[in-house]
């Protein structure tokens, strides 16, 4: 399913079903945002551009992907700001823009994680333009995700202990 809309997309309360492995859904805006909230979508790929900021806020909603090659990709211009989405069932998921923001956000334990921002920096606990902002609830195969700068407890794993991967970004 490829949807284009160049002066911004709203998808709210919806389900948008494909094949897990092979299907893929397709939001592109050339300029404004891309706004989905409270959709399920099951698709082998997902991929949201944005020349502007993404919300993805999965309250009420699941992402379903299959298989060794099953993806996320979001990419915008300025910001991604993703909440209560559950991508454990995705093998990879690729996030550039200057900011990300992600909050309580599940990635599984064993797939890629790229995040690219403008500054290519982690910041936990709020958001810093330019980084990748851990705001709180981010999970890697069910442990918290936590700064290296602190020792980790049970339940929690440090952030170069996964295959969480933060880079710059062009934007």
């Amino acid at each position: 399913m490829n949807l284009t809309g160049p002066s911004g997309i709203t998808v709210n309360g919806a389900n948008i079903t494909t094949d897990p492995v092979n299907g893929s859904v397709y939001l592109d805006s050339t300029s404004g945002s891309v706004s989905v909230s409270g959709t399920s979508i099951q698709a082998g790929s997902l991929t949201l551009y944005s020349g502007d900021g993404i919300l993805l806020d999965g309250t009420g909603a699941t992402f379903t992907g299959s298989g060794p090659y099953s993806s996320v990709n979001l990419t915008a211009t300025t910001f991604i700001s993703v909440n209560n989405a559950d991508f454990t069932s995705y093998s990879t998921v690729n996030m550039a823009s200057h900011t990300i923001n992600l909050q309580n956000v599940a990635f599984n334990g064993t797939g890629a994680v790229n995040l690219a921002s403008y500054l290519g920096v982690a910041n936990f606990g709020s958001s810093v333009v330019g980084d990748v902002n851990f705001i709180g609830g981010v999970t890697y195969g069910g442990k918290s995700v936590i700064s290296d700068l602190v020792n980790p407890i049970l339940g929690q794993v440090n952030l170069a202990s996964t295959a969480i991967r933060i880079t710059t970004s062009g934007f």
